[in-house]
C-alpha cells in the first residue's frame, strides 16, 4: 500500500486571493489504487484483525483489499479505546493505527506530534506502512515538533501486559 497526502498541504494557489486559506486536516490515501471518484474516507488502512475479530459478533468484517471506513467519532473513540492498551504494550499495528488515528483526530484531538511518536514507535519494528506515514508526517512538522515526537517516543515503555505482574 502507498500512502499520499491528501488535503491543503503543500499546494500552491495559482492566483491570490484576499480570503485566508482555511487548512484542510492531513489525509492519509492509498494512491496505489487505479484513479477514481476521491475517497470518502478519511482513514484509509485496514482495521486490524484484532479489532475486527473483536467485533465480529456485532459486523461482517471487509475484504481485506477494500480501506476501512473512517467510523463515526463515537465509534472512532471505542476503536482507540480497543487499541490503546495493544499500543501501550509495545503492538506495532496497534501503534500505527493509533498514530493514524491521531493524524485525522478520529477519537482523539488531532495532534501530529503525538501521531509521530506513535509512528515512529511503530516503525521501530519495522512495520511497513508506519515507516511511509512517519516520513509523510515528518515533513509536516517543525524540527522543534519533531524532537518533542522523538523525545516522547524515546521515554516511552511498553506497559506490562495484564497477568504478568509480580506476586
Amino acid at each position: 500500500m502507498v500512502l499520499g497526502v491528501a488535503g491543503g498541504c503543500g499546494r500552491k494557489e495559482a492566483t491570490r486571493t484576499a480570503e485566508p486559506r482555511v487548512e484542510e486536516p492531513l489525509q492519509l490515501v492509498d494512491i496505489s489504487q487505479p484513479e477514481g471518484p476521491p475517497p470518502s474516507t478519511r482513514l484509509t488502512t485496514e482495521a486490524p484483525k484484532k479489532v475486527m475479530s473483536r467485533q465480529a459478533s456485532t459486523r461482517p468484517m471487509s475484504a481485506p483489499e477494500r480501506p476501512a471506513p473512517v467510523p463515526d467519532n463515537n465509534e472512532a473513540r471505542e476503536l482507540v479505546n480497543l487499541i490503546r492498551p495493544d499500543a501501550e504494550r509495545g503492538d506495532a499495528e496497534s501503534q500505527y493505527l493509533l498514530g493514524i488515528f491521531y493524524v485525522n483526530g478520529s477519537g482523539v484531538p488531532a495532534d501530529r506530534v503525538e501521531a509521530l511518536k506513535w509512528l515512529l514507535l511503530a516503525s521501530a519494528q519495522d512495520h511497513k506502512e508506519a515507516i511511509s506515514a512517519r516520513d509523510l508526517v515528518t515533513k509536516l512538522l517543525s524540527a522543534q515538533q519533531r524532537a518533542e515526537a522523538e523525545k516522547r517516543a524515546k521515554e516511552f515503555t511498553p506497559a506490562k501486559s495484564p497477568g504478568t505482574a509480580k506476586p
